[in-house]
């Protein structure tokens, strides 16, 4: 639980890892905080990108493989974070129904679907920050993490009041400190927790990053004991081979699935961008002034804005704030939307790859047709257009290969497709990086692969000979 305000950091982790690191001999001047994604946590500590990882790491097994653990230094356990109004929610099993928020990567979420609330709609968000946000626009009904997480949360300047914990937890979490495989700094630093929690500091902390949210520790497990070297045997730590590693991958997860919802979102989104740019290609050779500056801005105001910012503004704007829905079924609701925002996106490019193709044509046609009396809708059907795809194709395959690529921001509008899964898999899976790796490049190779032999094959075969 840290947070980065300006140049600061703060947290009840980051304050821990002051305590520990004052304990070790290093004054304050002397640490440098540095974000650690859970994803990247496991490589930051082999390749001595950091020294240790207070990020309310939780000690498994999986990660036990490939790194040390001290501690633990808090057990927590997941809860839920609701408004300060809200009476209906009294735990997991009273959310059927809910609209439930967790991060992409987690299975926070579902777990509770799979064990209390088989109703419940989940909804992923790349952070709890933008759990919180849907969660105080009323998106959703309830944000589901660890306990000190979203007590955390609930305890900020802009939340103080608005938010409340249900109190029940129902999983526990040991957060340990993460040092580097066969560290001997292990015993030092978990003298340093006991010492922390003995001279009353760790309940100073809680109670300074937790207050006014109503929140309590669980005092069966907590303060907790810090003890010994948290490490796998030899025997435990023997890897798998790599094509082991890939069985196991597929076998615990539903790879091809996910690539599917790739492939679909880049078959809707094709169809989508290709009407709506043919229409703002259209507009952008029009002989009326106003079509043509409308059709001008379009191109300039979306080629030029991240994808990623369009998807998000979607989801927190026009899903959030007018509760604009496709589909009462949550996951066929944000595929829409990602179509949408793809198609959106895209057809500023299919627009100019046709204009450039428009402008393969002889104007000579153009001055013909009409001199035979064809208006300008006619010549562009009849005469303009039909040479003009021709002559568009390889520029079109190429935004069709980016469309394919980009299909994978459709997470942050919490569309289960490769790239979260992938996320998913490194969180979980991290002594697995090279084959997770390894499975997600070749899936999206085996996709753009064909798409750029058809543009290669199409171009050749259908060019304008002149």
């Amino acid at each position: 639980m840290g947070y980065q305000d300006g140049q600061d950091y703060t947290g009840f982790d980051v304050d821990v890892a002051r305590y520990i690191a004052g304990k070790l001999g290093y004054s304050e001047d002397q640490i440098e905080f540095v974000e650690s994604p859970s994803a990247n946590r496991e490589n930051m500590l082999s390749n001595g990108q950091v020294d240790m990882i207070l990020a309310t790491y939780s000690i498994s097994d999986s990660r036990k493989k490939s790194v040390d653990f001290a501690g633990p230094y808090y057990v927590a356990g997941q809860d839920l974070l609701v408004r300060a109004d809200e009476t209906s929610i009294t735990g997991p099993d009273s959310l059927n129904g809910k609209n439930l928020c967790s991060v992409t990567g987690s299975t926070s979420a579902k777990k509770i679907q799979d064990t209390y609330a088989k109703n419940v709609n989940l909804v992923k968000q790349n952070s709890y920050s933008d759990c919180v946000v849907a969660l105080n626009g009323g998106v959703v009904d309830a944000v589901t993490t660890d306990d000190i997480i979203l007590a955390g949360l609930a305890a900020t300047k802009a939340n103080k009041g608005k938010l409340k914990l249900v109190g029940k937890t129902f999983t526990t979490e040991k957060y340990g400190v993460g040092l580097p495989k066969g560290t001997d700094k292990c015993e030092a630093i978990n003298k340093a927790i006991n010492e922390m929690v003995e001279d009353g500091t760790w309940e100073n902390l809680v109670k300074k990053h937790t207050d006014g949210t109503g929140y309590s520790y669980n005092t069966e497990k907590n303060p907790p004991k810090a003890f010994g070297v948290l490490r796998l045997g030899t025997e435990e730590r023997k890897t798998m081979s790599f094509f082991d590693q890939l069985g196991a991958l597929f076998a615990k997860y539903d790879v091809l699935g996910a690539f599917w919802v790739n492939i679909q979102l880049t078959f809707w989104a094709a169809i989508g961008s290709f009407v709506l740019g043919t229409i703002l290609a259209l507009m952008r050779i029009s002989p009326v002034p106003s079509l043509r500056w409308a059709g001008t801005i379009y191109v300039h105001l979306f080629r030029n804005t991240p994808l990623t910012i369009l998807m998000t503004l979607a989801l927190l704007g026009v899903w959030t704030q007018f509760q604009l829905s496709f589909s009462t079924d949550f996951e066929t609701n944000f595929f829409v939307y990602a179509v949408i925002v793809l198609s959106i996106y895209h057809a500023s490019f299919v627009c100019e790859a046709i204009r450039s193709g428009v402008n393969t044509v002889p104007t000579g046609q153009a001055e013909a047709a009409r001199a035979i009396g064809l208006g300008f809708m006619d010549t562009a059907r009849m005469i303009i257009f039909p040479q003009a795809l021709r002559g568009s194709i390889t520029p079109l395959g190429n935004t069709l290969i980016a469309l394919a690529k980009n299909t994978t921001v459709a997470s942050v509008a919490s569309v289960a497709e490769a790239s979260g899964m992938m996320k998913s898999m490194i969180e979980f899976d991290a002594n697995m990086v090279l084959a997770i790796f390894l499975i997600f490049a070749l899936g999206f190779v085996a996709i753009v692969v064909p798409l750029g032999i058809l543009t290669t094959w199409s171009s050749r075969k259908l060019a304008v000979k002149r």
